[in-house]
């Protein structure tokens, strides 16, 4: 009889044992604590309104909000949700090692060109060695949380740049990130690298959309390796290197792929800053195998749908907001929004490329 309830007890022990690990508490001081680590991480002061243990996912944090001031700017994020993962090992310890953060759907609004704010007064030299001099030394416990961070993931991120730039369907997968002390921003602190997609990046004249890329972050720089990306009327492999030192943001890309309606492969090497494309020059090749041009409005309009061309190889400039085509059976210039002043086998052209117009 006795070994029977012995036997009893323990399957009731192991039973309670494994439903602990499906079951969320109240984790307030280690979510407390875990922020405060992320906050000096980070250099960015993060809140939470619900903090959650679970043994099998980790510690979770939801409605998390942050804003704060940079040189010239703002941000601020809010997020539904946030999980630090743990090693469950480190809970036989007594302590809490997280090595995995997944951001759950940010949104962060960025507004640059902002007056920069007044300092406060700051107190005289006296008075601050008073005040070091007076100030107790408080004894601050071990704390239970040890944030070593191995994969950073955003999932579902949403971004938005003064209004004019807005990216959704955001994913990014960080490895190995290290944080710098004494940063200007988190951009600027972060070096990592990793994997983002992009579902859509809009601006104010074009929207690019399925934006893949491997990406590789450090003091401040940006590089999209192997990327690709599509447009309503182009689809492209890029690489490009972004450079947040400097205000506007400088970049240079280098692009090969096809257009809607432009027979054969084209590419381009060039560089700019900010959102402008007057801002933006280069020097790119356009390869023309033989072939017949289709029904594209151009093509259509001049009568030449249909006709055969012969393998050719065009060169153009990007300059001041125009793609300015220098010879061949093609020359004249094309506006970044699409209006065109061209010559096409003798035949002069404006208007636009979806509705061209023969002089």
């Amino acid at each position: 009889m006795l070994r029977k309830r012995l036997v009893g007890v323990l399957v009731l022990l192991v039973i309670a044992a494994s439903l602990a690990w499906f079951v969320d508490f109240d984790a307030t001081e280690l979510g407390t604590a875990a922020l405060r680590q992320a906050s000096a991480s980070t250099g960015i002061q993060l809140e939470a309104s619900d903090y959650r243990l679970n043994l099998l996912r980790g510690l979770e944090l939801d409605n998390i909000e942050a804003s704060a001031r940079f040189p010239g700017g703002r941000y601020a994020i809010t997020m539904p949700a946030m999980r630090f993962e743990h090693r469950v090992a480190s809970l036989l310890s007594g302590r809490l090692e997280l090595e995995r953060v997944v951001l759950s759907q940010p949104r962060v609004s960025i507004v640059t060109g902002l007056e920069p704010e007044s300092p406060s007064p700051s107190p005289s030299r006296a008075r601050r060695r008073r005040e070091r001099t007076e100030t107790p030394t408080v004894e601050l416990s071990p704390s239970p949380v040890e944030l070593r961070v191995r994969e950073l993931e955003l999932s579902g991120a949403a971004f938005s740049y003064n209004d004019e730039v807005s990216l959704s369907g955001v994913d990014v997968m960080l490895r190995s990130p290290t944080l710098a002390s004494g940063a200007l921003t988190l951009l600027h602190a972060v070096t990592a690298t990793g994997e983002l997609s992009i579902q859509e990046l809009s601006f104010p004249t074009t929207t690019v959309q399925n934006i893949v890329a491997t990406i590789a972050l450090s003091g401040g720089q940006l590089d999209l390796i192997d990327g690709a990306f599509e447009t309503d009327r182009s689809a492209f492999q890029a690489n490009v290197h972004l450079d947040f030192n400097s205000i506007p943001v400088r970049h240079r890309l280098s692009l090969a792929g096809h257009l809607a309606g432009v027979p054969g492969e084209v590419s381009f090497e060039g560089e700019g800053f900010g959102l402008d494309a007057a801002n933006l020059k280069g020097e790119g090749r356009w390869i023309v195998p033989a072939g017949r041009f289709d029904d594209a409005p151009l093509w259509k309009n001049l009568e030449l749908t249909g006709s055969e061309y012969e393998t050719s190889e065009l060169s153009f400039r990007v300059a001041e907001g125009l793609v300015i085509l220098d010879g061949g059976w093609m020359r004249g210039t094309v506006s970044l929004d699409g209006e065109l002043d061209l010559i096409v086998n003798d035949f002069e052209v404006g208007g636009t490329w979806d509705a061209p117009v023969r002089r």
